[in-house]
């Protein structure tokens, strides 16, 4: 069973991982849609950023997951959410070159 403050941390790296998505599908999104090229500049440079923070949170998905082995478990959970979301980042991602 996992502590309260195992549950707070768990749901602290999933927020952060749903904030980091939606703001790297607005970011897309929107640089498609725009021909301004200082503003496609701050796009990809803010995308980069938010890619590398989701990136470095793999790491702490995976050690949750180490810790906790039940396969109904909250970090199961965000592992399981980790994966799809990194696999629809990945996605036409040639436009950034990240």
């Amino acid at each position: 069973m996992l502590s309260m403050n195992s549950e707070i941390i768990i749901q602290s790296v999933f927020k952060e991982i749903e904030m980091i998505t939606k703001r790297i599908f607005a970011i897309k999104n929107t640089f498609y849609q725009t021909n301004n090229t200082e503003l496609r500049k701050r796009l990809s440079k803010e995308y980069s950023y938010l890619f590398r923070k989701f990136i470095d949170l793999k790491s702490k998905v995976f050690l949750f997951k180490r810790q906790h082995k039940d396969n109904l478990s909250y970090s199961s959970i965000l592992l399981e959410k980790y994966s799809r979301y990194e696999k629809l980042i990945f996605q036409n991602n040639n436009l950034f070159f990240v």
